[in-house]
Parts: C-alpha cells; sequence; structure tokens
C-alpha cells in the first residue's frame, strides 16, 4: 500500500477530513515522493527515510527558496500523523520516532 493509499483510503475516510486538509497532506506526500523519486510506500516509514527527508526538505530550494521552518514542520505532522496511524493499525511493525525540529 502507498502512503497516498493510506491517506485517501483509510486515514482521511475514518478521520473525516475535509477536501482541503487532503490536498495539503497530499503535497507532503508528493513533495516525499520528489525525495523519493518514486511513489512512496508503508515501507518508507523508517526513521531514517523520515529524518532524511525532513533533512532534504529543510535544505532543497523548491521555486528559488527554501522552506519554512514552519512549512518542515507541516510535513513532519501530516507524516507523523499517517505513521502513527498505520502502526495502530498494525500497517508498519512500529511507531517512527521523528526527528526533533530545531
Amino acid at each position: 500500500m502507498t502512503i497516498r493509499e493510506l491517506l485517501l483510503e483509510r486515514y482521511a475516510v475514518l478521520k473525516g477530513l475535509r477536501d482541503r486538509t487532503v490536498h495539503i497532506m497530499s503535497e507532503t506526500i508528493a513533495r516525499l515522493e520528489e525525495f523519493l523519486g518514486r511513489p512512496a510506500d508503508l515501507s518508507d516509514f523508517t526513521d531514517l527515510t523520515m529524518a532524511r527527508f525532513l533533512r532534504w526538505r529543510a535544505q532543497t530550494p523548491r521555486r528559488g527558496r527554501l522552506a519554512a521552518p514552519a512549512t518542515v514542520a507541516k510535513d513532519k505532522a501530516h507524516l507523523s500523523a499517517l505513521a502513527s496511524h498505520a502502526a495502530r493499525k498494525k500497517l508498519i511493525p512500529e511507531f517512527i520516532e521523528f526527528p526533533r525540529m530545531k
């Protein structure tokens, strides 16, 4: 299962998310897929992959400028929520420890 499928088919339905929220969370997944160079699947929910993604997100210019710290924190929050949901539903083997944001 991809992370996008998790969002659209399970998480958004169970949490009753609005379309705008789903769109914003989908943008986070798109940035993760840009980082990975392929569709992100549940096996990508690892401590190391998430830490590397967040560092990349903070350091890689997009449209001529770096992502604001609040944007990186938003991406972390979105991915953390999805990873926690996947762990609670036993779709991934363990809960992910996300790095603290400085």
